[in-house]
């Protein structure tokens, strides 16, 4: 079950009347203003991006994925059988576990899957709260590649500094190859 991943401000109102229509619920309050106040700050994120998006974040990985799950053969059924009567899906973990809201308005985020046994276990006492803490790691993980990158062009600086001064004149044509 891979959703679509179509990110971008897709989630208006009337999106959000059509999930309902499709689905047969109605959303919890939360997500809709969350969504609203968020939603291209998210697009533009790019951590939301892919086939495991912590959040969904199109009308038709939304639709899809709160669709497919309910399959008797997508794995969350066996743990909780006719989930979509409580639970609105919102994302995953991408281990086959599901990110969800409380259709009764219950506030916080929720998870339902394999991992949970029986129980939904609540994770974060809202949606923002998720989607401030996927933020926070996303920023770590750019910092990490920024810094990775740097150290790269450190040690090739090294390298070539080496190279130049070595009496192998082929020693920098090799460092500086390509390819061996």
């Amino acid at each position: 079950m891979q959703p679509i991943c179509k990110p971008g401000p897709q989630l208006t109102d009337k999106g959000f009347t059509e999930i309902e229509l499709k689905l047969g619920i109605t959303l919890p309050e939360e997500y809709r203003r969350v969504l609203i106040q968020r939603q291209i700050e998210l697009a533009e994120a790019g951590c939301f991006d892919g086939q495991f998006s912590s959040i969904y974040l199109s009308l038709e990985d939304v639709i899809y994925v709160n669709f497919a799950a309910r399959e008797h053969d997508s794995g969350i059924a066996a743990f909780f059988p006719s989930w979509w009567d409580q639970f609105f899906l919102i994302g995953t973990n991408g281990a086959g576990n599901f990110y969800c809201l409380r259709l009764n308005q219950k506030p916080g985020v929720w998870m339902i899957g394999s991992d949970c046994g029986n129980e939904p276990d609540q994770l974060f006492e809202s949606l923002n709260e998720l989607i401030d803490l996927r933020f926070g790691r996303h920023r770590e993980q750019l910092e990490n590649d920024r810094r990775h990158q740097e150290l790269g062009r450190d040690a090739e600086a090294v390298e070539l500094a080496a190279a130049e001064s070595a009496e192998d004149s082929k020693a920098r044509e090799w460092v500086i190859a390509s390819s061996p």
